[in-house]
């Protein structure tokens, strides 16, 4: 039973890395009336395999158009500019950034978090800490240091890069069930033998 279920996961694996690269490849074929079509397939493929895919993809106009559901490209399929508008109640500069879709026109606007300018810092530093002290840290020694660079090599982001793919998703969901259907067992088992 366990190659039939090996062979089903198998089965899902491809079939959404499929639909997923389908998705990614309908903007060079210009078929943008396809995009929907291979969107919401796909994603009633994880809904139908109870798969949780991060909010990039999930969510409405992040990835992929809310209306007409083509991936973003930018220069080729998507406009992107930053709007800045004073329309703040403080006074400060609120900064959007726009998406427009080639396609079918929709615009999309995400607000960026803007962080005070250094002379506004320095300012309320200055008349709000006028009694401040800084506590600096201890000195680090070379050791500490070596430690530090060498988490950062080049097959740690690798193997980073590699656990945020659709695959790895699929295959912790799948260890998890497997996990689940041993420890029923294994329970079954137990009262088996009382």
């Amino acid at each position: 039973m366990s190659s039939k279920r090996q062979k089903s996961e198998k089965f899902r694996d491809s079939h959404l890395k499929q639909k997923y690269n389908l998705i990614h490849l309908l903007p060079s074929l210009e078929a943008p009336a396809l995009s929907a079509l291979y969107l919401k397939s796909f994603l009633n493929a994880t809904k139908k395999y109870e798969l949780c895919l991060p909010s990039s993809i999930v969510d409405s106009d992040a990835k992929f158009c809310g209306k007409c559901g083509c991936v973003r490209i930018s220069n080729f399929n998507t406009k992107m500019w930053i709007d800045e508008d004073t329309a703040d109640k403080t006074g400060s500069n609120q900064r959007t950034l726009i998406y427009l879709c080639l396609n079918c026109g929709r615009k999309a606007k995400f607000p960026l978090i803007c962080e005070p300018q250094e002379d506004e810092v320095n300012q309320q530093e200055n008349s709000n800490n006028a009694g401040f002290v800084a506590n600096w840290p201890k000195s680090v020694e070379k050791k500490d240091v070596n430690k530090v660079l060498k988490k950062n090599t080049a097959k740690e982001r690798a193997k980073k890069r590699k656990s945020s793919t659709l695959s790895s998703m699929l295959a912790e969901k799948s260890e998890s069930q497997k996990k689940k259907t041993l420890s029923s067992l294994n329970l079954e088992s137990f009262m088996e033998h009382d």
